[in-house]
């Protein structure tokens, strides 16, 4: 046992309320008193502020109050483990479990405690159930080992605090960026006398190969990406020794559930087999990125979604039609703008990965004990003083 520290069951930390469903079927009253609160209100944010469900008094189980400042715990399906506090008095269904923590315990440090728990131990115990769930009686069981000062956990609380309001204040800033950014495209993409061009009379079509795991992980030379139907990480599947395009290229997910999906490319590279790719007949007079750019619009038009996999194939996309101005220098100015957006919303994901894995590994060093915090010094980040506990 950490010094210092003591082991609790989690209904001896507060009160524990378990949902209900309302007694109406009807939860839009827009305007009434109190506020309903389901599983998809609880997103990656710390705290539930607002729904946009409202129940009448008659709706709402009295019995089931939820007060403000509650923590809420998701406990079935997969949710399960999703957490928030609330911020206002509310009402939940019964897939949400509420620890009403006793003054004597820091809301906010039970809040990361239970998190933490359900990342990393909670669940072990349900993981062969078909539906995940944890219900009131075992909720009320799991085990939390935390300090048993109060002002150690507010010192650890604070910390971890002021990391999430970074990470909040970037995903806001993102989210605000990426708005005018898709203003801008819809602005920028559009003229009105613009010449309509098909994809098939302006490109060579042509595909990737099979490119499979194996090829990836024998390759002692991993120099070149290997793009695939992938969307994160740039459509990086991974790297090998070798290469089958070179030069300017636009490329797009042709099966699955990002079909339709276009990036521009540049330098030597693979695509695999559900990539199609497309070559300017004549790279004098349109440009790649300006392309790029429109057909993330307008391929999503194109898209057969009525297959159990979607699928844009390379017929389909010759018959993409797209809008384009004359000059190739008025399509270099539009896209270099976008351009020049896009690389500022990436420089700011970076930096919020960044901050989210400073923020998991805090909380494996203050949440186990492994590093401890001076109590008055746990204002900020940056104003730490901390020593290991050798017990």
């Amino acid at each position: 046992m950490i010094n210092g520290w003591k082991t609790f069951k989690i209904k001896k930390i507060g009160k524990i309320i378990t949902g209900s469903t309302p007694s109406t079927n009807n939860l839009e009253y827009y305007g009434n008193e109190y506020m309903f609160c389901g599983p998809g209100d609880i997103t990656s944010s710390k705290y539930v502020e607002s729904t946009n469900k409202k129940l009448s008094y008659k709706g709402f189980n009295i019995s089931r109050k939820i007060p403000a400042n509650s923590i809420l715990v998701t406990c079935i399906g997969s949710t399960i483990g999703k957490m928030a506090i609330c911020k206002r008095e509310l009402s939940t269904n019964q897939q949400i479990n509420s620890i009403v923590v006793n003054k004597e315990f820091c809301n906010d440090f039970i809040y990361y405690i239970v998190k933490y728990g359900f990342k990393n131990k909670f669940l072990l115990s349900i993981s062969n159930q078909a539906v995940p769930i944890i219900n009131k009686s075992t909720f009320e069981n799991l085990e939390i080992t935390i300090p048993k000062d109060k002002r150690e956990q507010e010192a650890i609380a604070n910390v971890l605090s002021n990391v999430d309001n970074l990470i909040d204040c970037l995903e806001k800033t993102i989210e605000k960026k990426e708005k005018i950014l898709n203003g801008c495209k819809k602005k920028f993409l559009y003229g009105n006398n613009w010449k309509i061009y098909s994809i098939e009379d302006i490109f060579k079509i042509g595909r990737g190969r099979v490119i499979n795991y194996n090829e990836i992980n024998s390759s002692s030379n991993n120099m070149y990406p290997v793009y695939s139907s992938q969307t994160t990480n740039n459509g990086i599947m991974g790297y090998i020794g070798t290469y089958d395009f070179e030069g300017e290229y636009i490329t797009w997910t042709t099966d699955g559930a990002n079909a339709g999906k276009v990036f521009y490319r540049n330098g030597k590279f693979n695509c695999t087999n559900v990539c199609g790719t497309l070559k300017l007949k004549d790279e004098n007079k349109f440009d790649y990125k300006f392309i790029a750019y429109l057909l993330n619009y307008e391929c999503k038009k194109y898209v057969s979604t009525n297959l159990a996999n979607p699928k844009l194939m390379n017929n389909a996309m010759g018959k993409v039609k797209i809008k384009i101005p004359d000059k190739i220098e008025e399509q270099r100015n539009v896209a270099n703008k976008l351009s020049d957006m896009d690389i500022e919303i990436d420089v700011l994901e970076q930096k919020l990965e960044k901050y989210k894995q400073i923020k998991k590994g805090m909380m494996e060093d203050l949440l186990t004990g492994k590093v401890r915090l001076s109590y008055e010094k746990s204002e900020s980040v940056g104003n730490r003083n901390s020593r290991k506990d050798n017990t």
